[in-house]
């Protein structure tokens, strides 16, 4: 549950345990927000006014946008006029000279990046921010980005207003509010409508020095206006044009004069000679300054696009202006072709071709000749000049089908699927020219073999029979000591199936379609918090039409024991839960069970000796069950397993006397049982500012460790305290239960950590560093690390007592290792040396 307001820091809290009709209550606590204002000034010290300012806070493993109320991942908008919006949650405005304010913002460092239509601004980086602190007069530089300007006019020299003009060809834009190393690209104009008086601006075209514009208007009456006018009213018949081919970026004097350009006639048949009769072209103006790409980015606005209709195919033109344009003709049922080139003016009649796709046409039969419903996969095949392998050919859906998902020996591939009925067969269609592997697939009946048929353009390929084989079955059995609730068959081959194994361990899989498959035995268990599998055996076997193939799954190995019984807690049975039997070989010796609906399991062991047991608690995944059982050597032991109801309340009091904040306890706090290697296995299942209770304990000794937020291990992740001298455990105390059942209380006394701080030197360039505190000269037991920033660092909430420090190098690498001596509230200082190679 999160809340956030106006003028302060969101806060959040995490429940669980809430149960129907109980009524909880709770406080959320929120933190004064940070305000920052300042001017934005452009490079002649004039305000700037509009645009978008967004927060990010910085943090030792990265920056996370700041989210503010009502402005989802913290895009705050300046308002021009001072003036107040409908949402009252907004956070900042600006007045006419360009002041700005910013409200709501989290304590700490951050970094606040503008964006504005034509404007550029490097990031403006705010640090040490404390809680409801009142930042201003900061002044935030921004530049104007290069811009074209000039006019647009009709041959008679009138202003052309409401006209369209952009850049064509392959324009290298950015999208509107990216970022390339810290810099803002300030926005783009990439298409502008001129004013009454013709004139245009472009801005935002960061990489060329020169590009080609292209201007369109339009006769009439009609009028286009607004930044966002619609491009594809620049497309009619009755629009003139204009190009200019080299422009110099930050040119403001461009002169762009409309003319109804030069007449292009021509015709379009098909692959025969034969007219088409419906068509479209599409006109795509190629720059003379920049590459020619296959596929322009260029915007709608800029393409010609003009349908006709005519009995003999022809076509004719008035729309383009001299240049260098690349054509596409398309139509239903025709090979649209794109790479056509023309340069204008053109003299004589110009002629295009236009195939027709291709098509196959068949029926898909059963084992007895009959015709069914089936579905057939097809792809094309690229050509071996071009480099082998397959491409994705047609119009039909692909739905990411996998021909290894219906068996066979079939080669990956682009492959595209379609239905096949009883009556009509199928047909594929809008085929391209080329060698093409099509087969059938049912999922009882299985695939057919792969047939491989050529076509050219307009082919119809008639008559093919896809023939389907047969189908069998397969019968199984499981010994009757590996039955156990949640245990499956699955058959992976063509189609993953799997059966539920009876009682009697028995499993039936019918309507198999004929092949090589893998059958799994596999223990599924679920419970209210995770579900997972185990797979404790494999066979390979064939199916053949017609027959049953019979599977019989070996018995457990030698020396292994059978454990069956109830798993109980409180004499009460506890049904459907999950854990696991781990030996002391925990890598091996681990077997996943499941309770059935009466609380019973089975599970077969390696063998005799000492087990751990671990399952979830009733409430929370996090609360974790273990304890240690005793198997005997007997082939089968009945045992029921007892869940441990021993609980620990840890009450906390300060070493000083001192009341203690709600975040005293604000860190991770967890108990060790001696002789179990699984660090931190149990967790409070309630905590506050006063005490935690820990439930589910067995007897044994137990020891108290505290850790603030740092990650374990030792991969390269760092996290810093976010209290400089943040609380932490005195001592490592330590409690011992010695009955299942007991109850004990103890204290545990809290003091204020210390904070670390120093230098690191001989840093490589481009390398980072991190600094990694723990209890013990090898590092083992990690009590804190933290990412080093300039040359510095500073890690808050480190224990008091010995500490081992070191420096990581980016590689995994570690440094030599220093002992220090930390008491309560102290700021020391230790120099490191970047690990040597």
């Amino acid at each position: 549950m999160t809340a956030m307001a106006e003028g302060s820091v969101g806060t959040s809290i995490t429940l669980r345990g809430l149960e129907p009709g109980q009524v909880h209550e709770f406080d959320l606590n929120l933190q004064p927000g940070v305000q920052l204002s300042g001017r934005l000034l452009d490079q002649h010290g004039v305000g700037v006014e509009g645009g978008i300012i967004t927060a990010f806070r910085i943090q030792a493993s990265g920056t996370s946008a700041v989210q503010l109320p009502g402005h989802g991942q913290g895009d705050v908008k300046v308002l021009s006029g001072g003036q107040n919006t409908e949402n009252s949650n907004v956070m900042l405005s600006t007045i006419r000279d360009g002041d700005f304010q910013v409200r709501g913002l989290p304590e700490g460092d951050l970094r606040l990046s503008y964006l504005s239509d034509g404007y550029a601004a490097e990031p403006l980086h705010v640090s040490r921010l404390l809680p409801g602190e009142s930042r201003e007069g900061l002044i935030w530089q921004v530049t104007k980005t290069p811009a074209i300007q000039g006019r647009v006019v009709w041959p008679d020299g009138r202003p052309a207003e409401g006209a369209r003009v952009e850049p064509v060809g392959n324009i290298k834009k950015r999208p509107r509010g990216e970022h390339s190393e810290g810099y803002n690209s300030g926005g783009s104009n990439w298409a502008a409508i001129t004013d009454a008086q013709g004139k245009f601006e472009l801005y935002g075209l960061r990489v060329q020095r020169e590009v080609e514009l292209m201007a369109t208007g339009l006769l009439g009456v009609r009028k286009v206006s607004g930044a966002k006018a619609n491009a594809k009213a620049f497309s009619s018949a009755d629009a003139w044009r204009a190009r200019a081919p080299r422009v110099l970026v930050g040119a403001d004097d461009v002169l762009l004069t409309l003319s109804e350009g030069d007449p292009i006639v021509g015709r379009v048949v098909d692959e025969t000679g034969a007219p088409v009769r419906s068509f479209r072209l599409t006109f795509i103006p190629r720059s003379e300054v920049l590459p020619d790409y296959t596929k322009m980015w260029t915007s709608l606005g800029s393409l010609i696009v003009k349908d006709y209709r005519d009995s003999e195919g022809r076509f004719d033109l008035n729309d383009l202006p001299p240049g260098h344009w690349r054509v596409r003709v398309s139509g239903k049922g025709f090979i649209t072709q794109e790479r056509i080139h023309l340069e204008t003016p053109h003299e004589g009649e110009w002629l295009l071709r236009l195939p027709h796709f291709a098509s196959i046409v068949g029926h898909v039969l059963d084992g007895g000749g009959n015709p069914v419903k089936a579905r057939i996969a097809y792809e094309k095949q690229r050509d071996p000049d071009l480099g082998g392998g397959t491409v994705f050919s047609g119009s039909s859906s692909n739905y990411g089908f996998n021909p290894l998902s219906v068996g066979g020996p079939y080669p990956l591939g682009s492959w595209t699927v379609v239905s096949a009925s009883s009556t009509k067969g199928f047909e594929i269609r809008e085929l391209l020219p080329g060698s093409y592997r099509v087969f059938a697939f049912d999922p009882i009946m299985g695939p057919t073999e792969v047939q491989t048929i050529q076509v050219g353009p307009g082919d119809k390929i008639t008559g093919l029979k896809l023939h389907l084989p047969g189908a069998g079955s397969v019968v199984g059995f499981v010994p009757r000591d590996r039955v156990q609730p949640g245990l499956h068959v699955e058959l992976d081959g063509r189609v993953l199936r799997e059966k539920v194994v009876d009682s009697d361990g028995r499993f039936v899989f019918d309507s198999v379609p004929i092949g090589k498959y893998r059958a799994s035995l596999v223990l599924k268990y679920e419970s209210r918090d995770f579900s997972g599998f185990h797979t404790t055996d494999s066979e390979e076997l064939e199916v053949f039409k017609g027959r049953v193939t019979t599977l019989q799954f070996s018995g457990p190995a030698a020396g292994s024991v059978r454990l069956e019984g109830h798993l109980l807690n409180g004499g009460e049975r506890v049904c459907e839960r999950a854990f696991t039997l781990i030996g002391e070989d925990s890598f091996r010796a681990r077997v996943n069970c499941m309770t059935d609906s009466n609380g019973r399991f089975g599970a077969t062991l390696e063998g005799s000796g000492t087990y751990r047991v671990e399952c979830d608690g009733e409430t929370a995944r996090a609360e974790l069950v273990i304890w240690m059982i005793q198997v005997g050597p007997e082939s089968t032991e009945v045992q029921d397993l007892h869940v441990p109801t021993g609980k620990l309340t840890l009450r906390c009091v300060s070493a000083s006397g001192e009341e203690l904040p709600p975040s005293a306890l604000d860190y991770d706090l967890n108990l060790t049982l001696d002789g179990v290697d699984r660090e931190g296995a149990f967790r409070p299942f309630k905590r506050d500012s006063e005490k935690a209770v820990f439930r589910f304990l067995a007897p044994g000794t137990y020891r108290l460790r505290s850790r603030s937020d740092f990650a374990s291990g030792h991969s390269f992740s760092f996290l810093a305290s976010r209290d400089p001298h943040g609380w932490v455990v005195l001592g490592a105390p330590e409690f011992v239960l010695r009955f299942n059942g007991e109850e004990k209380s103890a204290e545990v006394t809290l003091v204020h950590g210390a904070q670390l701080s120093g230098e690191v030197s001989h840093i490589p360039a481009g390398s980072a560093a991190g600094v990694i505190v723990s209890k013990d000269e090898d590092g083992i037991e990690v009590l804190g690390r933290v990412l080093v920033k300039d040359g510095r660092y500073t890690l808050g909430g480190v224990p008091v007592g010995q500490v081992w420090v070191r420096c990581q190098a980016q590689g995994g690498g570690f440094g030599q290792a220093h002992s220090l001596s930390l008491s309560s509230g102290q700021n020391a200082s230790l120099d490191l040396t970047y690990p040597a190679e």
